[in-house]
């Protein structure tokens, strides 16, 4: 395809010149057409540049401002308008309506013939999609090549960089920087950075919409989503300028990438399966990888007699000790031993001596809710584990949701993993996913956190210079059920306070406490508690 920009600098149309709507000179051209039929609108497409006389609506402002918006509407990279034929220059009305909405209009002298300007474009057009296919071909020709040779996905990302002069990296579904194209060594603190720091976003973003930017705002990160089977796993990101609009030809190129890369790791997964020697072995790839077929993790899990089709639900118990790493390692493996004779359920005890996590992965019975799980989950805790750990180990465990069937438990995992995070900066012991989903929503909800951040920033200013508590004292005023006598004798003051710090908040806010507010306000308190 072609820019209106670029289409200004073919040489054989050097006379033609953009006169209104600069801001879509990156239009994109598919091809360009002559027409003056009235109705000539409902017949284009989008990415159709149109050339004109314009006799039709020669002397008609309406028409003229209509044809502008209608042809914005339908994603019309542009107008080209031939003048003193029917327009001694381009009409004010046309030039105005095109300022303001963007479509970028293009003056023709009298002596170009539109023909000759529709095969000038269409022949740019045409000779660069051949360019890129060739280099489409040479491209896919040279990373068939490295696989074949023994070469790894860091080659192919070398290669890929090559072709487009964009570092590339890949994550993992655990957002998990795997490999990277050379360049990227570059940059590879201010990536960690912005990738820790979305790293919800993008566990939730199945449409690749997430914007990164880093060292100071002048890089961006573009990502594309690797699929295998239609769903979103790997992530491949570039970095290029900051709102740098990537060229067609090198688009080509990482689209043949992302779909070459989406069979790629069908073919190593499905290789690490047949290679699997254990249990713990299976069931972590199973943790790490959630892009292998149903049938081939049932062949496996058949190999060691559990039921894929049952209900599972993973949970993580986590434990920080100053031991050194040979006495906790081997600790770890005699809990996991006592507790595998304790349990009720049919559980399976994971460790691969990270220094860290047992894993738990616990079939269910069908008639099994969230609710008797997450009970299940605590009483583990506090009744068995307590019994097998020091008492100077700092320990933490959490649940996910349960899953339909085993192939679905990398979801529970990764939920178990969230939950984790929270419970350890809230000081709790133990968490369940279910507890926190509307934390979850805030944290990727960044639209609506700033819209609930507003609410209650008149509060929290006031509460920094006054020191009222009325935060504190609305909170305890929710949980108490609007209750007043009862939320006074939590916050150890008199009734009559509290009614004037309701009172006072009710002036600061500018409304009434009625069920919507108090929802949005604590809503809000929860945005607060995720600072």
């Amino acid at each position: 395809m072609l820019t209106v920009k670029q289409l200004l600098d073919i040489g054989e149309l050097k006379d033609l010149r953009l006169v209104a709507g600069e801001q879509g000179a990156d239009n994109m051209i598919k091809n360009a057409i002559t027409m003056d039929n009235p109705e000539m609108v409902h017949w284009m497409r989008n990415g159709e540049l149109l050339l004109t006389t314009g006799y039709n609506i020669s002397e008609d402002e309406t028409k003229q401002k209509q044809l502008i918006t209608e042809l914005f509407n339908i994603g019309c990279p542009g107008l080209g308008i031939k003048i003193k034929r029917y327009y001694p220059k381009i009409p004010k009305a046309i030039i105005l309506e095109s300022q303001k909405i963007g479509l970028p209009i293009i003056e023709i002298p009298y002596h170009y013939a539109l023909s000759d300007i529709v095969k000038n474009v269409n022949r740019h057009i045409l000779g660069n999609r051949i360019d890129s296919y060739e280099q489409q071909e040479l491209f896919l020709s040279m990373i068939m090549q490295t696989i074949s040779k023994g070469g790894s996905l860091k080659g192919i990302l070398t290669i890929t960089e090559s072709f487009i002069s964009y570092p590339t990296f890949i994550t993992d579904t655990q957002q998990n920087i795997t490999d990277y194209s050379p360049s990227c060594s570059l940059y590879n603190d201010n990536i960690r950075e912005a990738i820790a720091g979305k790293r919800n976003n993008l566990n939730e973003d199945a449409s690749g919409q997430a914007k990164f930017y880093i060292c100071g705002g002048s890089k961006e990160l573009e990502m594309f989503l690797v699929k295998v089977s239609n769903t979103a796993m790997e992530k491949l990101f570039l970095i290029k300028n900051k709102d740098e609009l990537l060229p067609d030809s090198k688009r080509q190129i990482v689209n043949t990438l992302v779909t070459y890369l989406g069979n790629y790791f069908i073919i190593r997964n499905e290789s690490v399966l047949q290679s699997i020697k254990s249990i713990d072995d299976f069931l972590f790839i199973l943790l790490k990888n959630d892009n292998m077929s149903f049938n081939k993790i049932k062949y496996c899990a058949n190999k060691f007699n559990i039921d894929v089709e049952k209900k599972y639900v993973c949970a993580i118990l986590h434990i920080v000790s100053d031991d050194n790493y040979e006495d906790f390692n081997q600790r770890f493996k005699d809990i996991k031993v006592m507790l595998k004779k304790e349990m009720s359920r049919s559980c399976y005890i994971v460790y691969n001596g990270n220094y860290s996590d047992l894993v738990f992965v616990c079939e269910l019975n069908n008639d099994d809710n969230i609710n008797n799980v997450n009970n299940y989950i605590s009483d583990i805790f506090y009744s068995k584990i307590s019994r097998y750990i020091n008492a100077d180990w700092d320990c933490y465990m959490c649940n996910g949701n349960i899953c339909d069937n085993l192939s679905l438990i990398w979801k529970s995992y990764n939920e178990a993993t969230l939950t984790l995070q929270i419970i350890k900066r809230d000081g709790n012991k133990v968490g369940h996913y279910t507890d926190y989903i509307i934390h979850n929503m805030l944290i990727n909800f960044q639209e609506g956190r700033e819209y609930l951040e507003n609410i209650i920033k008149p509060l929290k200013l006031h509460d920094e210079e006054t020191n009222d508590e009325l935060i504190k004292t609305l909170k305890e005023y929710f949980n108490s059920f609007g209750n007043i006598t009862k939320a006074a004798e939590k916050l150890f003051i008199h009734r009559n306070t509290l009614g004037y710090r309701i009172k006072k908040a009710k002036e600061i806010l500018g409304y009434d406490l009625d069920y919507n507010k108090m929802l949005e306000i604590c809503l809000a308190f929860k945005v607060l508690d995720l600072e």
